[in-house]
């Protein structure tokens, strides 16, 4: 176990010195804000706060780690937790994406305000993740 712990880590760990960003694409398994965003501020039903994961208020509570998997992941490689695309940040995720395009919730769209908003070229010193399919 601890041989396979260092080939996960050690090379992340080095990875992550040229890493400044996280850049997110993906459905409710990465969106940390965009649907509550997007639906007027809150999430539906028992989930945590600004995301459609389980949380320390929902029933039956998560005994941790809490957040999705990109909030655990920002701060292991240093960086800040990127924040939803609607509040102008670097997390373009949302709640009940498809693979494809759908106005605002596929990821092909996603993929495209990205690239709306990055005519330049893309930043080099990003992380970027695509988690999608589950929907």
């Amino acid at each position: 176990m601890r041989l396979l712990l260092f080939f996960v880590i050690a090379p992340l760990a080095a990875f992550a010195a040229d890493i400044n960003q996280l850049v997110v694409f993906g459905d409710s398994l990465s969106d940390n804000g965009n649907a509550a965003i997007a639906q007027g501020g809150t999430v539906p039903g028992n989930y945590a706060s600004n995301a459609y994961t389980d949380g320390p208020n929902t029933t039956p509570p998560t005994a941790g780690p809490f957040g999705l998997w990109v909030d655990q992941l920002a701060p292991k490689l240093g960086v800040s937790d990127p924040t939803p695309f609607l509040a102008g940040g670097t997390n373009y995720a949302i709640a009940s994406a498809l693979t494809g395009s759908n106005g605002l919730d596929g990821v092909s769209d996603q993929l495209n305000y990205f690239g709306a908003s990055h005519l330049g070229g893309a930043p080099a010193d990003a992380l970027y993740t695509f988690w999608a399919g589950a929907n």
